[in-house]
């Protein structure tokens, strides 16, 4: 059963373990031979989902590209700026990130000013966009395995801030998939899987321009191609 993570428990990991790198390589290498099972084809949601290689603060300077109204961060519960794309977000977008997040977002209990799953937003400060999502991704459990109802839910709360005024466009980093460890395969599958099941809905549809799917490394980016079809695929198979 997915529970909350225990961010502290895995501070002190710099990467990814043997393992974790081992067993990435090999799901892709399994979703290539496997035989895929599509959705159904739907010309009107294919035009809102994209996926870009490079860094997800620059999404903006795309050439010929609409502008994105707002981009995702894969925070911690503290809300202050970690490793990866939450220290560049956080380094870019300047010191009035960090203290907005303080005055807006009380710490509860345990320190966090963001639950694992859940999602809040915040103005972009320096950087081109309306506002930034903070959502706080799971790491695995404490067997090892992954939480996909919790992953869901970041990708769930992030998609309800588009409203189809002041935000209907929206980059998702692969949140979770760096330090926290989150197998890449599985991980993308929620995140394209999710995004298709809320287009479905054509309230949802309405309020969105676009969904972006902002990948960094390499692997990663070969899986999302591999299973972009799967679930926005152009023509029946």
């Amino acid at each position: 059963m997915d529970k909350q993570a225990n961010q502290e428990s895995n501070q002190n990991r710099k990467d990814h373990s043997d393992e974790l790198k081992n067993r990435n390589e090999k799901d892709y290498e399994r979703i290539l031979k496997e035989k895929k099972v599509y959705t159904e084809v739907d010309e009107e949601i294919n035009k809102l989902v994209e996926i870009y290689k490079g860094s997800i603060v620059e999404i903006n300077n795309r050439r010929n590209s609409e502008k994105i109204d707002s981009i995702v961060n894969a925070a911690n519960e503290t809300l202050l700026g970690g490793g990866g794309i939450d220290q560049i977000i956080h380094a870019k977008a300047g010191p009035g990130l960090r203290e907005e997040c303080i005055k807006k977002f009380p710490e509860d209990s345990f320190g966090a000013r963001c639950r694992t799953g859940y999602s809040v937003i915040t103005g972009a400060h320096n950087l081109p966009f309306k506002a930034i999502i903070h959502t706080v991704g799971p790491y695995l459990d404490d067997s090892g395995n992954p939480q996909p109802k919790l992953l869901e839910f970041c990708y769930k709360h992030s998609l309800m801030y588009l409203d189809g005024k002041d935000i209907s466009s929206i980059a998702f980093p692969c949140i979770s998939t760096g330090y926290y460890g989150y197998p890449m395969v599985d991980a993308c599958e929620i995140a394209l899987g999710y995004t298709r099941k809320f287009l479905d809905d054509p309230d949802n549809r309405k309020n969105t321009k676009k969904i972006l799917f902002c990948v960094y490394n390499d692997l990663e980016f070969k899986i999302y191609q591999n299973l972009f079809d799967k679930f926005f695929p152009k023509k029946k198979i």
